[in-house]
């Protein structure tokens, strides 16, 4: 950066411009003195000024007066309009307005010339007068204070005339002004007052208007604020009540509630809530009424002011003499003169150094300005220049910045002073910003998009992923292979190790696959015990099946634990490839999962999707949605199995089985949907159908003599037995029947308590407590041990038709007296399906 030459001495500027004005004043005054002819009429001129300057305070002061009486006479009636008494809002206010108003027309009535007669006092009569309404009695005081208004327009407009031909006319006009600009604060007052309440409370449906004509009062208040700050003399009386004004706590209230209604309506916001705070609302009301009276008093304290000055120039005017009008003349020429040399010699290096300023301003910072002139001018060129050179060091590192150049040595650049340390602060603190931001949106974007357990690739991000191999591949050749891996047993090894341990085997297992696996795969977790492989590429669906088995082998593999044990996982693998062109990745992965159910189902180990699985899934489809169609028509059936005693033969209750029959007659076996159903939750809307119907039923069968104490029993899904409320959902149904608990039988199966035991049996339990008998259906199937038995909470063992038909076998035979034997050890029930002879 090139230094800019310095400033040296000069002569100070203040030197200067006393020159110019002391000699100029000098001047006038020796002429004012002597100007002894013009004394008599500028004498005269300034008494006329004083008596406008009285009137117009008494103007002031009963437009203040009648602005006060308004706003209580207009709140009255508006009171009366809705109803209300004149004391309703008194907490709120802190006032009587009624009593107000009365000592506002007082008020008036004092400050009122005694021989005021005319339209003013024809419309303030009326606008008192008791049987006006609200509407008519603001238009009547509206249109006095427009009587008031034409009286003070006209008489301002007569005093502007004689400050103009008169002494000192600047200090008469900017004496003037302040009264108008005064009077244009209180009248603006009210006009936003007027404008803030229609715009919070608008009578009617709102438009707008009343919003646009409050903010541009307030611009105008705004415009006559600053220009009467510009125009008041300092020191003076005015410009304290002015400060005074300014800085009371109810004027800037009431400013602020106008600011927060424009800020609310330019965005949109209703400026009032649904609850209205009455408090807030009076507190503007009374904001904007003392605003008016003080204004009201700055009016009359201007004119005051105006009053006195006049009477003070006549009296100097007297006091002045002719023959100093020569010597005042040479002053003027000298001073003149005077002000012309140093004018020049200041203007041009202000010029200067306003040309430097403008164009630092455009933007331009090649430019620097000229150190000469006054001593202040020089300064303020180096000042500047010094600026400039600061702005273009500044320049430079935020382009290095917004490129990311973080290396940058411009970065290091200081400049001189407090302003190159913050600077530098500034820059360091930006950039270690900027450095942080982008690691945190890495790490978020890996988050995003991976599993925290095994640090693997999520979902979307196994999507994502499968969708570039499958592009790669169609542009390319090669085959797509998706390997879906689903964990077996990995719920018992949970439940019997703790979660920690199953952390941990879920961990060792996705480093076993990543070892497995080419570094070309894409490996994820889905979550739960469910892995993904894709592979890219594969030959062909062998190279896809050998390492489905590798990766079988490398899972099984028994995985220590934090005990001495360890345990053993095994895996189901689905195969899906991916090498047709109109399937999505979404459909891949689903071809991949339908194949990993069947390697379960059929415990096969691995299976591969093919067009025999995708046809069976479109038929699972087609099944689901018909029956879904079926439960809503209520299109199904139930038949009624008797449950007969082995001893005497008489039936004692029933099996509701569900039945679906076709439109031509024939019946849908069951194992043609119900196993479709099971798989997702339309198993449970086809329970609540049974369980409904049955309750029909018992309850219709309550008055018939052989039915009415036959019990019923209902088979109930693993899936709909293992949610949240099963029991109360049942309760309810009996209920709303009004059934008997003890009449009904629900059936589960030994899968159904071994999938989630402690909360099966807490749903179970409640139900049994309230009446409803528990059976264990197709007992000896499963894995559920005698011991076992003596925790549950069952009424009836239904042993399976499968051990029914092996009673000629000794072994079968002996095992199925066992469990008769010890059902009846229990005291409960037993039931065997398929018994079609006397012997069995």
């Amino acid at each position: 950066m090139t230094p800019a030459p310095r400033a040296g001495r000069a002569v100070s500027v203040r030197w200067a411009l006393a020159a110019v004005v002391v000699v100029p004043l000098v001047a006038l005054s020796v002429l004012a003195a002597t100007t002894v002819s013009r004394a008599t009429a500028d004498a005269g001129i300034s008494r006329d000024i004083a008596q406008r300057s009285r009137e117009v305070r008494e103007l002031a002061e009963l437009e203040t007066a009648l602005a006060v009486e308004t706003y209580f006479g207009a709140a009255v009636a508006a009171l009366d309009s809705f109803g209300l008494p004149p004391g309703s809002i008194e907490d709120f206010i802190g006032l009587d307005v009624e009593s107000e108003w009365a000592a506002a027309r007082a008020e008036v009535d004092d400050v009122i010339p005694d021989d005021d007669a005319g339209r003013f006092t024809d419309l303030l009569g009326a606008a008192r007068a008791s049987d006006v309404d609200a509407g008519s009695i603001v238009s009547l005081y509206s249109r006095a204070s427009e009587e008031l208004a034409d009286r003070f327009e006209t008489t301002r407009v007569d005093l502007r005339e004689l400050a103009a031909s008169g002494p000192a006319p600047r200090r008469m006009a900017r004496s003037i002004r302040t009264i108008s600009d005064a009077a244009e604060l209180r009248d603006q007052v009210g006009t936003m007052a007027s404008n803030l309440f229609g715009a919070r409370f608008p009578s009617e449906a709102p438009t707008g208007e009343a919003p646009r004509r409050l903010i541009g009062a307030d611009a105008r208040y705004e415009a006559a604020r600053e220009r009467i700050q510009t125009a008041v003399a300092g020191g003076s009386d005015a410009a304290e009540m002015l400060a005074t004004i300014e800085q009371d706590p109810a004027l800037l209230a009431f400013l602020a509630s106008i600011d927060d209604t424009i800020r609310a309506i330019t965005a949109g916001e209703p400026p009032v809530g649904d609850t209205i705070d009455f408090d807030a609302e009076a507190a503007m009301f009374m904001g904007s009424l003392v605003a008016i009276e003080r204004y009201g008093d700055l009016v009359q304290q201007t004119a005051g002011e105006l009053a006195e000055l006049s009477a003070g120039l006549a009296d100097d005017a007297v006091s002045s003499q002719r023959w100093v009008i020569a010597v005042a003349l040479a002053t003027v020429a000298v001073s003149l003169l005077i002000a012309v040399l140093i004018g020049r010699w200041i203007g041009v290096s202000v010029r200067d150094l306003g040309a430097a300023a403008s164009g630092m301003d455009d933007g331009q910072l090649d430019e620097r300005a000229a150190v000469a002139g006054p001593l202040e001018v020089r300064v303020a060129a180096q000042a500047l220049n010094d600026a400039v050179g600061h702005l273009q060091s500044a320049e430079r590192q935020a382009l290095a910045l917004a490129s990311d150049d973080l290396d940058s040595p411009v970065l290091a650049e200081r400049v001189p002073g407090q302003l190159g340390d913050s600077l530098q602060q500034a820059l360091q603190r930006l950039a270690t910003s900027m450095e942080e931001r982008e690691e945190f949106r890495r790490r978020l974007h890996h988050e995003a998009s991976h599993d925290a357990l095994t640090t693997l690739p999520n979902r979307s991000a196994i999507i994502a992923g499968l969708g570039r191999a499958l592009a790669r591949s169609r542009r390319g050749g090669g085959s797509v292979a998706v390997l879906y891996v689903d964990l077996n047993g990995f719920k018992r090894i949970n439940d019997q190790n703790g979660h920690a341990t199953g952390d941990r085997v879920l961990r060792t297992i996705a480093e076993r696959i990543r070892a497995t696996t080419r570094e070309s795969d894409l490996i994820g977790r889905l979550g739960g015990d469910e892995f993904v492989v894709v592979a890219d590429p594969v030959a062909d669906l062998d190279e896809a099946v050998a390492l489905a088995h590798r990766l079988r082998a490398a899972i099984s593999e028994p995985v220590p634990t934090a005990t001495t044990t360890s345990v053993t996982p095994g895996a189901s693998i689905g195969i899906a490839m991916g090498d047709t062109e109109e399937l999505t990745p979404d459909e891949i992965l689903r071809d991949a999962d339908l194949a990993v159910y069947r390697a379960k189902e059929m415990g096969s180990g691995v299976e591969v999707c093919d067009v025999d699985l995708r046809n069976e899934l479109a038929h699972r489809y087609s099944v689901e949605e018909r029956l879904a169609e079926a439960i809503d028509a209520d299109q199904l059936e139930l038949y009624y199995q008797p449950i007969v005693d082995a001893e005497d033969g008489a039936a004692v209750g029933v099996e509701a089985l569900v039945r679906w029959p076709r439109p031509d007659g024939t019946i849908v076996p069951p194992d043609a949907f119900i196993p479709i159903a099971e798989r997702s939750d339309l198993i449970i809307d086809l329970d609540r159908w049974v369980v409904e119907r049955a309750a029909s039923q018992l309850a219709e069968w309550t008055e018939d003599p052989t039915l009415g104490a036959t019990s019923m029993s209902v088979n109930i899904s693993a899936r709909h037995v293992s949610t949240r409320g099963f029991a109360g959902e049942v309760m309810d149904i009996l209920h709303r029947h009004g059934v008997e608990p003890r009449r009904l039988v629900v059936e589960v199966t030994e899968s159904a308590l071994l999938a989630d035991l402690e909360h099966v049996v807490t749903e179970l339990e409640h139900l049994r407590r309230r009446g409803v008998r528990i059976a264990i259906d197709d007992f000896g199937t499963g894995y559920t041990s005698l011991a076992l038995l003596l925790q549950l909470p069952i009424d009836v063992l239904k042993l399976d038709r499968s051990l029914i038909e092996r009673l000629d076998d000794p072994k079968d035979r002996s095992i199925v007296q066992l469990i008769i034997d010890t059902g009846h050890l229990l005291g409960v029930t037993i039931t065997a399906e398929g018994i079609e002879t006397a012997d069995q």
